[in-house]
């Protein structure tokens, strides 16, 4: 299929960092080029309200978005918001990293409050 993510060129590192979520309406049309009148995605032909994605380019009125790292396509840039990624963040209490997921594993080490992760 032509619209999987390894037939595109990665994104430019204008568009790295940033995400967009649907907020305008209940679902917007995922397109294969950026023009209305286009065939939508068939393999993601829609996008519901709250559905977060990753921008890859624009022209236009569209944003060019990758969705599940995996598909391309085209949405009209007014029914959605930029969410800027936050590349670092601050512990805000000690946190230990364990050895699985859950309070009961092996403590492996633990980052002090304050520490800039």
């Amino acid at each position: 299929m032509w619209n999987e993510i390894h037939h595109h060129p990665s994104p430019s590192p204008a568009w790295e960092g940033w995400v967009g979520e649907v907020y305008g309406k209940a679902l917007i049309p995922v397109y294969s080029k950026p023009d209305t009148k286009s065939a939508q995605l068939p393999e993601y032909p829609n996008l519901a309200l709250g559905n977060m994605f990753e921008v890859v380019g624009e022209n236009g009125n569209f944003w060019q978005i990758k969705i599940a790292n995996k598909y391309v396509g085209w949405i009209e840039k007014q029914y959605c918001l930029r969410k800027t990624l936050e590349k670092e963040g601050t512990v805000t209490t000690d946190l230990h990293m364990r050895q699985n997921a859950g309070a009961f594993y092996k403590s492996l080490m633990i980052l002090p409050r304050g520490a800039k992760v």
